[in-house]
C-alpha cells in the first residue's frame, strides 16, 4: 500500500513540477491566440493568405519552426486560427 501512496505522491509532484515549468509558455501562447481573435480581422487575414500563398505558407513555416512554443502553445495559436476559417495550409 505505501508503494501505491508513494507513486501517487510522486506523479502528483511530477505533474504540477511539469505544468509550473511549461506555464509560461502556455500562458504566452493563450495571449497570442486571444490576441489574434481580438485584434485581427479574420476575413482581411484569410485574404491576404490566400493572395500571397507563394510566401504566406513559407513564412508561417518558418515562424513555427523558430518560435519557442511547445505544443501547449502552439495549440492555442493553431484552434484560434482554425476557428476563423483560414486555410489549413
Amino acid at each position: 500500500m505505501n508503494f501505491i501512496l508513494q507513486l501517487v505522491k510522486d506523479t502528483f509532484v511530477y505533474v504540477v513540477g511539469t505544468l509550473i515549468h511549461n506555464a509560461p509558455i502556455l500562458i504566452l501562447g493563450i495571449l497570442v491566440a486571444a490576441a489574434i481573435s481580438v485584434y485581427v480581422d479574420a476575413e482581411k487575414f484569410r485574404e491576404m493568405l490566400m493572395r500571397k500563398s507563394i510566401v504566406s505558407i513559407p513564412a508561417t513555416v518558418a515562424f513555427g519552426t523558430f518560435t519557442p512554443f511547445c505544443a501547449c502553445g502552439t495549440m492555442a495559436v493553431v484552434v484560434a486560427m482554425m476557428t476563423t476559417a483560414l486555410p489549413l495550409g
